[in-house]
């Protein structure tokens, strides 16, 4: 799959609730993280897209690309920061090797 040009944000703009992410691969349909690379979806890439949170709400992740062969090219990634915790723009912990 190839994402060109795409613009992704949410709409929280408080800090009462959080936006675990915006862009997350590597989840089955009922949250359960996939445990083999068979399992991973592949070959995703983002080119030229605009992938933003706001100034106001907390969003811990932009993309969690847990995936094989995932690309992120020329883009912006933008406004993600939560109160108390870390955030990422973009931040992945199941790949294949």
């Amino acid at each position: 799959y190839r994402f060109i040009g795409i613009e992704i944000t949410t709409t929280l703009n408080t800090t009462t609730g959080i936006q675990y992410g915006l862009v997350v691969f590597g989840y089955d349909s009922n949250g359960n993280q996939m445990t083999s690379s068979a399992q991973l979806p592949n070959n995703i890439v983002f080119d030229r897209c605009y992938i933003h949170g706001t100034p106001t709400g907390n969003v811990r992740r932009g993309i969690a690309p847990n995936a094989a062969y995932f690309s992120l090219i020329d883009s912006y990634l933008s406004d993600f920061h939560e109160t108390g915790s870390d955030s990422q723009a973009l931040a992945c912990w199941n790949q294949p090797p």
